[in-house]
């Protein structure tokens, strides 16, 4: 091999090793980014957390401001607000424990008409059924004495609304995004003081989270 071949050689490996050099740098630059994302941004990226196999990625993730497509850390879809307004039965239904407060049930699940215009009624007292504020203890005034159906029915696209069905998506589903405990939890710090600080640092405001819970609904529900 001549000089010539030989320098090159030597100078087309210099190159390679400036590019991964350089590829390498970029990729922890990056990263440093992500973890430093606001709230906001992550929420602008929201279509991102959606996996290739179709699912949602889990709260652990979120907070991290992990973007990847990593099917190995998603979680389950779950049931939008309107679905459990109607569905008190089926797969899913309202999680054992609940009293949704209507006698008068179709065998697939869905309620009567008598029973929605109940639930309807804001004039309407003793209407029975277990209270929001029994399950979400932050909450206060009228809130909490209503029943969970009378806000699903009566609160549409409120942050209450959008609660129930996280809290039931999270008993419901051991796969689901949030965990029992995480969803109760951050229900009723936004309850109580209108945001919530994650593991992380970062707070999020009660719009930021309710957009949250409502992306992380099955394509297609009510």
């Amino acid at each position: 091999m001549t000089d010539k071949n030989l320098e090159h050689n030597a100078s087309e490996q210099k190159e390679q090793g400036s590019e991964q050099e350089h590829s390498q740098r970029r990729r922890v630059l990056l990263k440093g980014a992500v973890a430093s994302l606001p709230v906001v941004m992550t929420l602008a990226n929201r279509p991102a957390w959606g996996s290739g196999g179709g699912g949602n990625q889990c709260w652990s993730g979120i907070q991290s401001g992990n973007l990847s497509q990593d099917t190995h850390d998603t979680c389950d879809f779950g049931r939008s607000p309107g679905y459990y307004k109607n569905n008190v039965f089926g797969s899913p239904g309202w999680p054992v424990g609940f009293d949704h407060g209507c006698d008068s049930v179709a065998s697939n699940g869905t309620l009567s008409a008598a029973c929605k215009d109940l639930f309807k009624d804001t004039s309407a007292v003793g209407v029975p059924g277990t209270k929001f504020g029994d399950v979400f203890t932050s909450a206060s005034g009228a809130l909490a004495d209503k029943t969970l159906m009378q806000v699903l029915w009566q609160d549409s696209g409120s942050f209450a609304f959008h609660a129930i069905a996280t809290y039931f998506n999270a008993l419901n589903s051991p796969h689901y995004s949030f965990q029992p405990d995480d969803a109760l939890e951050i229900i009723n710090d936004i309850l109580a003081v209108g945001s919530h600080t994650d593991s992380l640092g970062h707070t999020w405001s009660e719009s930021d989270m309710q957009d949250l819970f409502a992306s992380l609904y099955h394509p297609g529900d009510p």
